[in-house]
């Protein structure tokens, strides 16, 4: 499957935790069901921490072991687990109902062990796009609704946040027309839309994230590089297109300047002369010219969408892809500690700091010493002090 290397990567792979979520009405929602404005929202806050568990295929005893583990590290901490629907693996044909075998243990591991979970609305079943890869988006409104109906249904309390695909604003994970931004975007949030409604309608209580946008797809001409549809882009167009309503928060990969050997806040300076792109480092300074993640935050703030807040559901920090411009690391060897501090929020509900360790090991709860990665987070506190959660691993 073209997807698989993704999935594999997704796997191994501690995501970072959120950066901060609000849940607050506001009035260009749609309107839900009633029993939505008597519900309780789940609560999640700027401390959370996530981890990617992958999609509904592995090896299952192995996968609820690192399910404990990803909780026995934590201590008193409940993690977030992230979760892929992969539709194309759950429901083989139009007429087959919904296979849950391969993620009901992960989802059961973590409900029993009070861990919450967030599943990503992905890939589309190729009976349901025109029978293309499953990176396409679905062109069946009705089947997309129905196996949303169908997993909010089956999951019911166990899965407390949905998100509406991954990295879609990439054309290799979210493809849709002739791939402009105005269509695969346009196709991309009415998705959204349809998925908000139908969420909502049985499950009021659930966070909805919606954009999951990474770096965008990247063209030379005439020897510089464009991006058209970077995740401010993405966004923003939801906004002009007055799709924003249909989301509690924003989806965001800020992955850092990582094959550079630089820490997550790194920008070339000036970033503006010509010579940087903002887009090659998706977390970037606390400067909306400069970093992925504040332009991002911009993009709201500009459309007065001041409640709600930034999920990072995936992200990762790699200083020793160049142990020689490491800081922390002189000797030339890789590096086993990592770090990933962004430059001080002065906005809340925007990240200032954040690490975690990328490379795989082994998670075994039965091992004498615990062997799995770090991975925290800061952010801004409602007063917009930064409070800085980084330390060495």
């Amino acid at each position: 499957m073209a997807l698989a290397a993704h999935l594999s990567r997704m796997t191994a792979r501690i995501i970072l935790p959120i950066l901060g979520i609000a849940l607050s009405n506001v009035s260009s929602l749609p309107a839900i069901a009633s029993a939505a404005a008597a519900a309780s929202p789940y609560t999640f806050t700027s401390d959370d921490v996530g981890f990617a568990e992958g999609g509904g295929n592995g090896d299952d005893a192995s996968s609820i072991d690192r399910i404990t583990a990803m909780d026995e590290y934590l201590g008193d901490k409940k993690p977030i687990i992230r979760l892929d629907l992969l539709w194309d693996n759950v429901q083989k044909c139009s007429t087959c109902a919904p296979d849950w075998r391969a993620l009901d243990p992960r989802v059961d591991a973590a409900y029993e062990r009070g861990a919450r979970v967030l599943l990503i609305l992905d890939y589309a079943a190729p009976w349901a796009n025109g029978d293309r890869d499953p990176s396409y988006f679905p062109t069946d409104d009705a089947a997309w609704a129905a196996i949303i109906d169908a997993a909010v249904s089956h999951f019911g309390p166990k899965v407390q946040a949905y998100e509406v695909w991954n990295e879609p604003n990439i054309s290799r994970f979210g493809n849709y027309g002739d791939n402009s931004l105005d269509a695969r975007a346009g196709r991309y949030w009415e998705l959204t839309r349809i998925a908000y409604q139908h969420i909502k309608a049985k499950c009021p209580q659930c966070s909805v994230l919606a954009g999951g946008s990474a770096s965008g797809d990247t063209v030379t001409k005439n020897g510089t590089i464009h991006n058209n549809d970077e995740a401010s882009d993405w966004l923003e167009w939801a906004y002009q297109n007055k799709k924003a309503g249909y989301f509690d928060a924003v989806a965001y990969h800020p992955y850092p300047d990582w094959t550079g050997g630089h820490l997550p806040s790194y920008a070339m300076t000036p970033c503006t002369n010509g010579t940087w792109y903002r887009f090659w480092s998706t977390f970037g300074p606390d400067d909306a010219n400069c970093g992925g993640l504040a332009a991002v935050r911009d993009v709201m703030l500009r459309h007065g969408d001041t409640a709600k807040k930034i999920w990072a559901p995936s992200s990762a920090s790699r200083p020793w892809a160049h142990a020689s411009r490491n800081p922390r690391n002189t000797s030339g060897t890789p590096s086993r500690r990592a770090y990933g501090c962004g430059a001080p929020a002065t906005t809340p509900g925007h990240c200032s700091c954040s690490h975690s360790r990328t490379r795989h090991t082994r998670m075994n709860p039965a091992a004498p010493t615990r062997q799995t990665p770090n991975a925290t987070s800061g952010s801004a506190t409602p007063t917009a002090t930064p409070r800085n959660q980084c330390s060495p691993t």
